[in-house]
């Protein structure tokens, strides 16, 4: 596991939150803290500010009113929402400095963002508490091949070229003695982001390992990103990949996944346009 430390290791220095992500989770997490100062602080940020305000307004929460002020963003969609959206573009904007061109950025994000629309979906299909939480570490859930890709380009090129009869967290294991989600999940806990990011993205190739609070979460994104993966990539048939203890953990079945996938086609376009703006 050399090689695992050291790609978490050099992502810890390379990939770092900026400074306005840490101000407002501080905040989030304060007891002392208003949505006031929250929408006080997002707006020392124009360009975040633009971000939010332009998500508020899409049909992602399809409000019958345009929302002009992040003040207003903050008392309809509410604090945690927001920081979720302001953690998301902020992650998404952590990633800028890679010019990696083995790998499509655009393709890599908007299929990133289908993945959070899908889990979110799934999480509020089963009227989950922590559903507003899925599209973050939806959009997150593979930064572990970008850190390998800044790292170890060659390697990741051997990846890209082995046969597609594996699924590529297979080709992962079988190169790297690890999955990629080790090496995300890694730097998402460095971020001292809150398990219920981290812990999904660790335990999606294998739900069945996650703590009982989190069980649901990560078989909600197991089932996510393969679900969004068969929307981008025809190259393997990622449904069939669909562990069936994911289903029995979610109490899901793939009437409740078409409507996740129906979601995301709905909405990734429109909401990559905002994002992917970050980078």
């Amino acid at each position: 596991m050399v090689l695992l430390t050291n790609l978490t290791m050099a992502a810890s220095q390379l990939f770092t939150l900026p400074g306005i992500a840490i101000k407002l989770q501080n905040l989030i997490y304060s007891d002392s803290s208003s949505a006031q100062e929250m929408a006080d602080l997002i707006a020392l940020d124009p360009a975040l500010t633009a971000r939010l305000l332009r998500l508020a307004n899409s049909s992602f929460y399809n409000f019958p009113a345009q929302i002009e002020t992040v003040s207003k963003a903050v008392t309809l969609v509410g604090t945690n929402e927001i920081f979720n959206l302001a953690l998301a573009t902020s992650s998404v904007n952590a990633f800028r400095q890679l010019k990696n061109t083995q790998i499509d950025m655009n393709q890599f994000w908007q299929q990133s963002i289908a993945t959070g629309l899908i889990a979110r979906n799934l999480l509020e299909q089963l009227h989950q508490k922590n559903a507003e939480s899925a599209f973050v570490f939806g959009i997150l859930h593979n930064i572990g091949l970008l850190v390998l890709a800044e790292q170890e380009p060659e390697m990741t090129q051997k990846l890209f070229s082995q046969s597609n009869e594996l699924s590529p967290w297979e080709k992962q294991f079988n190169q790297l003695g690890f999955y990629l989600s080790d090496c995300g999940s890694h730097l998402l806990k460095d971020w001292n982001l809150p398990q219920t990011l981290w812990e999904p993205v660790r335990n999606q190739h294998h739900p069945e390992k996650a703590s009982e609070d989190r069980a649901v979460l990560s078989a909600c994104l197991h089932i996510a990103s393969r679900g969004a993966s068969s929307l981008f990539e025809k190259d393997y048939n990622y449904l069939n990949a669909i562990a069936p203890c994911a289903w029995e953990l979610a109490q899901l079945d793939t009437e409740n996944l078409q409507k996740g996938l129906d979601y995301a086609e709905q909405n990734t376009q429109q909401i990559a346009k905002i994002l992917i703006q970050a980078i």
